[in-house]
């Protein structure tokens, strides 16, 4: 766990999101499921946090931004950026989420030139060595590159809560 903050506690800190801004108490949980989670309460009520954030690493630079990384109801550790305004936060939408996990593959697999799965570009064997460079957010299409260089799609393809391709894949439902 890594914020900027004032003060800090065993588990719980506080910070302010803007220089100018209020002060908030930061409680980070594991979350039901293995699903960390910030969260964040303003003027010392603890009814139910203003917002929160699905994460297992937090940046708070005091500008009105926050950067978060980790897993958090996701396949793969991402990193997002959210905009505070109106004692709310947005995340802000990007095309695809790096990852940068360096893995290697379960069993053999194709990589694909788009992700359309139509055009093969590499096909590697069992304990290969493998970087995920991105997620796309909506789907389970990740972007693979070899340990030569070349770089490729591949649909994530699930057993049971892990990946059946790749080491260190985990569903992002429970």
């Amino acid at each position: 766990m890594e914020a900027s903050s004032h003060q800090n506690f065993p588990g719980n800190f506080f910070t302010k999101i803007k220089a100018n801004g209020a002060d908030y108490v930061v409680v980070y949980s594991p979350g039901p499921s293995a699903d960390p989670t910030f969260m964040f309460y303003k003027d010392g009520s603890f009814n139910k946090p203003a917002f929160s954030i699905p994460a297992s690493k937090l940046f708070i630079p005091v500008n009105g931004n926050l950067y978060s990384e980790g897993y958090a109801a996701l396949n793969i550790d991402v990193r997002r950026k959210y905009i505070f305004s109106n004692n709310d936060v947005e995340e802000v939408d990007q095309p695809f989420y790096y990852t940068g996990k360096q893995t290697s593959t379960k069993s053999a697999i194709k990589l694909y030139a788009t992700q359309q799965f139509n055009r093969e570009i590499a096909s590697l064997p069992a304990d290969y060595p493998i970087e995920i460079v991105l997620e796309h957010p909506d789907k389970r299409h990740i972007l693979i590159k070899t340990k030569f260089g070349l770089v490729g799609w591949k649909k994530i393809n699930f057993r049971g809560l892990n990946s059946a391709d790749i080491k260190g894949l985990r569903t992002a439902s429970d």
